[in-house]
């Protein structure tokens, strides 16, 4: 029995390819999705609330479903869109 690791590399040459630096700016978090129980979007939005400070951060949320009255109505008090 013998056992092989396989090394995958990036794909991407990071001394070409990589990120600005940017001061600043602020982070996005996006859900996309349906709006419903089992995707998860009550999960992401009771996280989104524990969060204290959240100046530097937003949350956008896009998708249909049962959820997206819910949805429209979290993010009306819990300043997302």
């Amino acid at each position: 029995n013998k056992k092989y690791n396989l090394v995958l590399g990036n794909g991407v040459d990071t001394n070409l390819f990589h990120p600005k630096e940017v001061k600043n700016k602020k982070v996005k978090f996006l859900f996309i999705g349906a709006l419903s129980e089992c995707k998860g979007v009550k999960i992401v939005i009771e996280a989104w609330k524990r969060i204290k400070d959240k100046s530097n951060m937003e949350l956008h949320i896009a998708g249909g479903g049962d959820l997206a009255e819910y949805v429209r109505k979290e993010a009306g008090t819990s300043g997302f869109t």
